[in-house]
């Protein structure tokens, strides 16, 4: 089973994976947060940075609705290296989805077929993966667009099993992700949503037989040990000093980067709103965590945690 880590806009960014990957195991795949193609046929900096250097555990992600700018990232993205890459027909950002980008492409089905017809008449092209929700208010649309998928070759379909409308709110729709499941071979397809624990992969790759990669996102913040825990790897060590030391270096490198330390706090404390939930007593770990001003009074709120 591959696991794969979800592109997560301001989270999973290039210093994110570099500490998360050097602390914990189980990834085999990491995707970027959504790089821009626009028609200045240009990257900014951060976008830049989460491709290069090349690395060949990772899928660049591309967000746009103009096919020519599409073209010339994927050929762009493809001259650096990489073999796949990623459109993002699932972010349901009303900043995105607002200008027909993300999802927000899933609500004019004729507009998105063109897109696919110029995107895939171009040559010298890596592989081409989707990333997408089932639809935007009705769940009768997921069988609709699982077929306007069939007519391309997408080499990979990466499913988030919920409408535009439900954002992250609510389960994930099963049956939504079976309309796709009972369409495609099983093993071009892709399950995440409501990966929180090794039981639900577990229940996943039961219900649907031949799934051979799952992606997680909130999951492996919550419990940055799960995807060592769905591998069962040998040897797992859930030892709380590991986060320690994993959130320590994450300061460190974040504060090489960003412009002081109050982007660094905002950085962390947003980490540890998913990351307290596997606390005991979480609500007062992040009620402390939220009080931290300094960098003092962050780090001794840490101390008292894993101490």
């Amino acid at each position: 089973m591959r696991i794969s880590l979800a592109p997560m806009e301001g989270i999973t960014n290039f210093i994110f994976r570099r500490v998360y990957l050097k602390h914990f195991g189980g990834i085999d795949v990491s995707y970027t947060p959504f790089i821009t193609a626009n028609q200045t046929h240009s990257y900014k900096k951060k976008e830049k940075l989460e491709i290069d250097p090349y690395d060949d555990k990772l899928i660049p992600q591309i967000l746009t609705n103009n096919p020519e700018a599409f073209v010339w990232a994927a050929k762009n993205i493809a001259a650096m290296g990489y073999k796949e890459i990623n459109l993002n027909l699932g972010c349901p950002s009303p900043t995105v989805t607002s200008h027909g980008r993300g999802a927000g492409m899933l609500a004019d089905p004729d507009r998105l077929k063109a897109f696919f017809e110029e995107v895939f008449k171009a040559e010298g092209l890596p592989e081409i993966s989707v990333k997408t929700r089932v639809g935007i208010e009705d769940p009768a649309e997921a069988a609709l667009i699982a077929k306007l998928y069939s007519q391309y070759p997408i080499s990979r379909i990466i499913i988030h099993s919920r409408l535009l409308k439900d954002l992250y709110k609510g389960s994930v729709r099963l049956d939504c992700f079976k309309e796709f499941y009972d369409l495609f071979p099983a093993e071009k397809l892709v399950f995440n949503g409501d990966i929180n624990t090794a039981d639900d992969a577990d229940a996943v790759i039961k219900q649907f037989p031949g799934i051979t990669e799952i992606m997680i996102g909130r999951g492996l913040l919550k419990d940055p040990f799960l995807p060592e825990k769905i591998k069962a790897e040998n040897g797992i060590i859930c030892d709380p000093g590991r986060i320690a030391a994993f959130l320590s270096e994450l300061w460190d490198e974040y504060a090489a980067y960003l412009s002081g330390e109050k982007d660094v706090l905002f950085k962390m404390k947003e980490i540890w709103s998913y990351l307290a939930v596997s606390c005991p007593q979480g609500d007062k770990v992040l009620k402390e965590i939220r009080k931290a001003q300094t960098p003092e009074a962050y780090r001794r709120a840490v101390r008292a945690i894993y101490s």
